[in-house]
């Protein structure tokens, strides 16, 4: 990654932004114990005639040890902190004081059952649920399909992918090397045999050799051009369900 400057009001620049690039910590005690820790990431804006990343957030996944020991990354609550990152000397540490927004997802059973499907929601505001948007995750037997609803639950945009490409259903093990595509289509309808009507994607980076010791992900968000900064926020959170529900089962995999 080029030099990266620090963002002094994260609301403007992701605005003006055309992608983002989330990029997840290498865990350490993760890679020597094989036991699941808190996700962990650092979220980038950067523009096609940029030169260097902006840096807009840290954030950090708000769970127990055993609900990362005994749920799957499909089906475990968690909720996800971001906090806005200025400079180098506002490292937030505890991911709990200054925070810029929550993504929160409660337990599901499995996204195979119809009947309690996994959801996320975003807020601004934690305690007074100053809700923005979410992401939700309706049934369909062939590929996986997420819908970014606004703050009216009205359907904004659907992401799908083809069950066909290697990882979507295999988990780490299997695209280590491969990225996963994402497209992003406008409404409630999406055809993911038509590229054309596509107006952005989420791809998931394969990070070689990283990917089988632990479960890092590298993900990148071209946002659709007239997405406003609450449907940009919740693509962000759409881009982090995704990499817990699809791309966590190989590191619990390992444990049993």
């Amino acid at each position: 990654m080029t030099k990266s400057i620090y963002a002094e009001d994260p609301k403007i620049v992701l605005e003006s932004s055309d992608t983002v690039f989330i990029k997840q910590f290498i865990e350490l005690s993760e890679i020597l114990t094989q036991y699941e820790t808190p996700n962990r990431y650092n979220v980038y804006s950067k523009n096609s005639k940029e030169h260097n990343y902006t840096m807009l957030f840290t954030a950090k996944e708000m769970s127990s040890y055993y609900e990362r020991f005994l749920c799957s990354g499909e089906t475990r609550p968690f909720e996800i902190n971001l906090v806005h990152i200025k400079d180098k000397k506002s490292f937030n540490t505890d991911y709990k004081s200054n925070l810029f927004a929550v993504f929160k997802k409660g337990y599901t059973i499995s996204s195979c059952c119809c009947c309690c499907r996994p959801k996320l929601e975003g807020m601004y505001d934690h305690n007074q649920g100053l809700y923005f948007g979410g992401v939700s995750f309706p049934f369909d037997m062939y590929s996986p399909v997420y819908q970014i609803n606004d703050k009216n639950g009205k359907v904004v945009y659907s992401i799908s992918t083809s069950c066909y490409q290697r990882g979507v259903f295999y988990g780490n093990c299997c695209d280590c090397f491969e990225p996963v595509r994402f497209l992003i289509f406008k409404g409630d309808n999406y055809d993911t045999n038509n590229i054309d009507i596509a107006v952005g994607s989420i791809i998931k980076y394969g990070m070689g050799f990283k990917t089988l010791i632990s479960d890092q992900d590298n993900l990148e968000i071209v946002f659709p051009k007239e997405s406003t900064l609450e449907e940009k926020m919740s693509l962000i959170g759409a881009a982090l369900l995704i990499d817990c529900m699809l791309f966590e089962e190989y590191a619990n995999d390992m444990k049993g």
